[in-house]
């Protein structure tokens, strides 16, 4: 974890136990581990940063979320959100997808289906757009 991001995280009060396993697990965690705990932070310190329109920094801290805990659908949503704002947007559908996929029932892969239908939709746009302009220049 960034120096930054785990200063953030103190001053909230919580600190990262050196040593403790971050990511590769396939295990799913539980909304009560202390993993999940500390990704729930990190998603906090990122939506003030996503908020201030600090969006590689909320991207930081929606990263380290993800990876203290996988599952958590809605750190994979707001990863998406804020790569959305940097004009990423391969990288913001890869985790819209990656967020219906962990948890397909949840309120954070409802909001991420949305998001992928308006930007598909969007594309589909942009598309009949250009074919338009190459038929009638």
């Amino acid at each position: 974890m960034s120096n930054s991001i785990l200063g953030r995280m103190k001053a909230l009060g919580s600190a990262i136990v050196p040593g403790a396993k971050r990511s590769g697990s396939k295990k799913k965690k539980s909304k009560g581990s202390r993993n999940h705990r500390l990704a729930a932070k990190a998603l906090n310190v990122g939506r003030k940063e996503y908020n201030q329109k600090r969006y590689g920094k909320a991207e930081e801290c929606f990263r380290e979320a993800t990876e203290l805990d996988d599952s958590y659908a809605l750190a994979h949503y707001y990863v998406g959100l804020s790569m959305y704002k940097v004009d990423d947007l391969s990288a913001a559908a890869r985790s819209w997808k990656r967020a219906i996929e962990v948890d397909p029932k949840s309120e954070a892969a409802s909001k991420a289906q949305q998001k992928l239908d308006h930007v598909r939709s969007k594309a589909s746009e942009v598309v009949d757009y250009l074919q338009e302009r190459i038929k009638n220049p």
